[in-house]
């Protein structure tokens, strides 16, 4: 087509747009007004009636695809000439600009990209190198610094600010000055309780000072914020006149709230003045980081577009090169700019030849700002007019996409936000007119009794679409997050639908690298000489299906009872077991051959590459091979799956010779680079689009945008999923004069994100959503469905699970030795079951039903699998040493033990158990901090008639026919009285009520309260205290609490709450003996559950 019969085809505003060639002009283009040609159309416009040249023409856009759909349809309308078009994204012309300049940056040396890993590394050790009593060096529980995510991301978005470490800190010089000159007043005006009285000394203050107030800031302007004075004013003027119209004071607290919080002495001040230190801090880390990056030739994607940023504002030559090449710019998706890109559109634009009518287009729609989470701002947007004054605004309201229900209801749901161009700017209507035919078109709500439900529902709904005839890539579900989508595959599945989604995956987790990796950590820990270690990393390789071949799990039984019995490592244990000898070996052999072979060579031989396909130097061990390449690789019939696993292998192989740098890589250095990656809590991703390309599509709303469908389904529409609980906001809030915007995921960018998913849909769009999720949670649809006119129907549904799908899911690595038939197990067991006695902690560890239950205890506490130590229980095992030793010498001497002999006894301690390195010095400086507290505290309850560790392991303790043992850590006991009180210490964090909020909390408060009704029915079965009353059970926490005490949580239990306990005892001790371990089938991590499943025992199982 010709540029003539193309420009016959626009309508009246895409015309506009196109003649519209000089000056600023903003497009506000909606979905589905055919914004993309009138791009295209532009630039020839411009060509066909200007000089200007091709080159001196600047398109931007935020996605490689975008750029080169933009150049293709270009191309189509000018010929070759298009490829001359400066068409780039953002990035693409940062990186432009360094190539060309590259004068004015970095020194002219080559710089690499740094990954995640390499930029947390950087600013753990520049944390590390703060002052001691920093507060951005502060530690959490596990050794980790607290503010390291939190300072990761605020210099992200600094960055994509464009704001400098010297900018910012002369923002908080600006604000300083401003808190020491008016804290005095604020302090006086709201010294007493808020009344009338306050209302009238606001007033009197704003009236003297008003002025001052709006006085420039001009380090808040240069970073395009507004000064603080100004926007303090503007709050006072607000809460006054709100004040002055209802004649309450609630405007004037709700001020004093969002300013002013009270200091030790109980005077307000400015909250903001007390995140100073933290944020002079951050300005130093800021720096610190970039230097360190530069140091290191690193670089990411935020320094770039910040370098240029702060190249256009130092340098003018740059800026008068860039200004002289570009005559004309042109920005789609401009909601989409962060504050560093309009930085720098700003810089192009500012010259005063422009005169105040530089030639910049931007085409966007603020309606359809969702990527606040990458750094984009939506104010650039709303505030485009007054960056430029006489730019013209066009509206673009036809749409040729959706049906006109569609549209009625979309924009029901996107009027209720107010920050909207069409809320603010008077005369802009983004009413959208349809053109695409309403017959047959339709929107509906659904709601399911639950998720199954509506899983199922939806899969049927698509499955009588198809058998209609529609085509699959004409159907389109879209979910808030991937997690809905997968959880919903399954049941597309069950109904054989062919189906395309994004598929990602962490690397790390892949069933494959994490059999490799389980291998190199065994081969490492043998070399080592740490057994312990190597024996955990086993027990999870040999009860992999992959293994299934050559171990069953009869053998693997046989080889636990083995080394059970002659008290050997099961490594050990193998040489005595034939059908693990050649394995053990193999082991052995490779542990040394590793040490210094080339990555690539170990990693074929732990996978068993087939020697066709693996090179000719890869080592020669024992007559075995690893069963994992044809577990994987070759055995695998979903070619899916097959293409995730070779991909997974060359990510995992390319990241770890990487790491290693410029040494030759080996075992080690994909071991350790797992390790920092995990240590970190990074996610090796890798994402790829997986399914059938014809398929029916699957999206996240953010990657639903810019498609559309004829059938859209948008499912989980509750409030949960499409809202979020308030939170704290980040622990490191910046001053409100910083122009960064902490707006990822609030209620307006939710509404965005559902208008967008809405206007995928052309002619048929169904929401769905279910009334509880999979925890039993109550769930509601989404606020801002219910200002709607949608009518909600209530759909019952066969809500039953596919269940070889789901199931898989479910399916834990231990599964296949859990299923023995119950003779078997007992036949096993027998050796264990003779002497076995049922501890709190064993107990507990059966009822777990949110961490495996009783699966969980036949593994670890009856059949002995290897299990690592645990930093937290080796910490706590030394401290209760050290209570118990404080105690002995306080019954020795009558004394307390003097706090440095503890605190040596803590650290001699400690230093005998596993911990080593960091981790080990993170605890000792734990732990002497607590104990220095604690101690002190404790003893003064110490008595001559206390008992600490009192064991009951030789008290003959039966309830029923179960046998109980424990040792309890500490019991004050009255002889005279015969009480007792019994006391459990705790190292974790402090609770103060038995309550819990948090469903994980409810959960660990009845554990905690399972286990002291334990105790008191252990002591009462007891030889020596059958006769005693336990007056009282209760937690001692160790730590504080964050207002400085220390916890104790104390409870009596009911007779009925006694029975109830010793029902669930002899309940469990007979599920044991019965070798039932099995794992109940609807079980979910709640209490509710936990509960249902104590009492589905004590049912079965009744007390004899």
């Amino acid at each position: 087509m010709t540029f003539s019969s193309r420009y016959a085809a626009l309508n009246a505003a895409q015309k506009q747009a196109v003649d519209t060639i000089d000056g600023p002009v903003l497009v506000v283009a909606g979905p589905g007004t055919g914004k993309t040609e009138l791009l295209s159309m532009r630039v020839a416009n411009i060509l066909r009636k200007t000089d200007t040249l091709p080159e001196s023409i600047l398109c931007l856009t935020f996605t490689d695809s975008g750029a080169t759909a933009m150049r293709r349809r270009l191309s189509s309308i000018i010929g070759k000439d298009a490829y001359n078009v400066a068409i780039h994204t953002f990035h693409s012309f940062g990186s432009e600009i360094i190539n060309q300049y590259s004068q004015f940056f970095y020194k002219g040396a080559d710089m690499t990209v740094a990954d995640d890993l390499v930029r947390q590394q950087l600013l753990e050790d520049l944390l590390k190198h703060l002052p001691h009593d920093a507060g951005l060096r502060a530690k959490g529980p596990q050794g980790e610094f607290i503010y390291l995510h939190p300072v990761l991301q605020r210099i992200s978005q600094l960055k994509r600010s464009g704001i400098s470490p010297a900018e910012l800190t002369a923002v908080l010089d600006e604000n300083e000055q401003f808190f020491d000159t008016y804290q005095p007043a604020f302090t006086q005006v709201f010294a007493g309780r808020i009344s009338k009285k306050t209302a009238t000394a606001l007033y009197d203050l704003f009236t003297e000072q008003a002025q001052n107030l709006q006085k420039p800031g001009p380090a808040s302007q240069a970073i395009g914020g507004m000064p603080l004075g100004t926007l303090l004013h503007n709050d006072i003027l607000r809460a006054l006149h709100a004040y002055e119209e209802s004649g309450k004071t609630t405007a004037i607290t709700a001020f004093k709230n969002k300013w002013l919080e009270k200091n030790a002495a109980g005077d307000f001040v400015f909250k903001q003045a007390r995140q100073l230190p933290n944020l002079r801090e951050l300005a130093e880390v800021y720096a610190g980081y970039l230097a360190a990056m530069q140091a290191a030739r690193h670089f990411d994607f935020d320094d770039m577009i910040l370098d240029v940023v702060q190249a256009l504002t130092t340098n003018p030559e740059l800026r008068y090169n860039l200004e002289e090449q570009y005559h004309y710019i042109l920005v789609d998706e401009f909601q989409d700019t962060n504050p560093a890109q309009m930085r720098i559109l700003q810089a192009l634009t500012s010259s005063p030849l422009h005169e105040g009518r530089p030639n910049i287009m931007a085409v966007g729609d603020d309606d359809q700002a969702i990527y606040s989470f990458q750094g984009a701002d939506i104010s650039n947007i709303l505030s485009f007019e007054s960056l430029y004054p006489s730019a013209q605004i066009i509206t673009l309201t036809d749409n040729y996409r959706s049906a006109a229900p569609i549209l009625a209801h979309a924009r029901e749901v996107i009027t209720q936000n107010s920050e909207r161009l069409e809320a603010t700017h008077h005369g802009i209507n983004k009413q959208l007119t349809p053109h695409r035919p309403e017959q047959g078109a339709q929107v509906a709500l659904h709601a399911y009794p639950d998720e199954g439900a509506e899983y199922t529902a939806v899969a049927e709904r698509i499955a009588d679409l198809l058998a209609k005839g529609t085509s699959p890539s004409d159907i389109a579900v879209i979910g808030r997050h991937h997690k809905q989508l997968k959880a919903l595959l399954p049941y597309l599945a069950a109904k054989q639908i062919r189906v395309r989604y994004e598929r990602r995956d962490n690397v790390l987790e892949q069933e494959p690298i994490q059999q490799l990796l389980l291998l190199g950590e065994t081969l490492q820990a043998i070399a080592s000489g740490n057994l312990p270690a190597a024996d955990e990393y086993l027990s999870q390789i040999i009860t992999h299906p992959a293994w299934r071949p050559l171990f069953t799990p009869e053998s693997i039984w046989q080889l636990a009872r083995h080394a059970y019995q002659n008290k050997q490592p099961w490594i050990e244990a193998m040489a005595g077991e034939p059908i693990f000898a050649p394995f053990r070996t193999w082991l052995l052999e490779l542990a040394t051959a590793s040490l210094h072979a080339p990555l690539e060579l170990t990693i074929d031989t732990l996978l068993g590459t087939p020697e066709d396909l693996a090179p000719a130097s890869a080592p020669k061990l024992a007559d075995f091979s690893s069963p994992l390449h044809h577990y994987f690789f070759t055995g695998t019939s979903q070619p899916e799956e097959l293409a995730a696993h070779i991909a997974g292998l060359r990510t995992i192989r390319e990241s770890a010779k990487t790491y290693a740098g410029n040494e030759t890589a080996t075992l080690a250095s994909l071991l350790s680079f797992a390790r920092a990656y995990r240590a970190a809590g990074l996610s090796l991703q890798r994402v790829s689009a997986a399914g059938d390309v014809t398929g029916v599509q699957l999206l996240s709303a953010h990657k639903s945008k810019g498609l559309e469908f004829d059938h859209v389904i948008i499912i989980s529409a509750d409030n949960t999923t499409w809202g979020r609980a308030a939170g704290g906001g980040s622990k490191l809030p910046l001053p409100p004069n910083v122009p960064i915007r902490d707006n990822d995921g609030t209620p307006e960018e939710w509404v965005r994100l559902f208008f967008v998913g809405m206007t995928r849909a052309k002619q048929d769009l169904l929401i769905t959503y279910s009334q509880q999720s999979l925890t039993g949670k109550d769930l509601s649809p989404a606020a801002f469905l219910t200002a709607t006119s949608l009518e909600e129907q209530l759909i019952s549904s066969n809500s039953q699970q596919p269940s070889s799908a789901l199931q898989a899911d479910m399916q834990a690595w231990y599964a296949p030795i859990v299923q023995l038939p119950q003779p078997t197990m007992r036949e096993f067991l027998q050796y264990r079951l003779d002497h076995f006695a049922l501890s709190a902690t064993a107990l507990n560890t059966y009822l777990d039903i949110s961490r495996g239950g009783p699966a969980n205890f036949l593994l670890y506490n009856l059949l002995g699998f290897p299990r690592r130590w645990h930093a937290a229980a080796e910490y706590g095992t030394a401290v209760h040493a050290t209570i118990k030793q404080a105690h002995t010498y306080f019954i020795a001497h009558g004394t307390p033990q003097p706090l440095a002999e503890s605190l040596h006894f803590f650290t001699a301690t400690l230093q005998r158990s596993p911990l080593r390195g960091e981790e080990l010095e993170t605890l000792l400086a734990q732990g002497q901090a607590e104990l220095s507290t604690f101690l002190p505290h404790l003893e003064t309850t110490f008595t001559p008639h206390q008992k600490t560790e009192l064991s009951f392991a030789h008290q003959q303790c039966y309830i029923g026919n179960a046998r109980l043992t424990g040792t309890l850590d500490a019991v004050d006991i009255d002889t005279k009285q015969k009480t007792l009180i019994i006391t459990d210490y705790k190292t974790g964090k402090p609770v103060t009520a038995w309550k819990g909020g948090k469903n994980h909390n409810a959960l660990k408060l009845h554990a905690y309260r399972r286990q002291l009704l334990f105790y008191t029915l252990l002591a009462g079965s007891s030889r020596d205290y059958h006769s005693f009353t336990v007056q009282q059970a209760q937690l001692r926490f160790i730590r504080q609490t964050p207002e400085g005490e220390f916890a104790t949580l104390a409870t009596q239990f009911t007779e009925e709450e006694l029975a109830r306990g010793k029902a669930l005892i002899q309940a469990v001790w007979q599920a044991i003996f019965a070798a039932d371990f099995t794992q109940p089938e609807h079980a979910k991590a709640t209490l509710a559950s936990v509960i249902a499943f104590e009492d589905e025992l004590i049912a079965r199982y009744p007390a004899a």
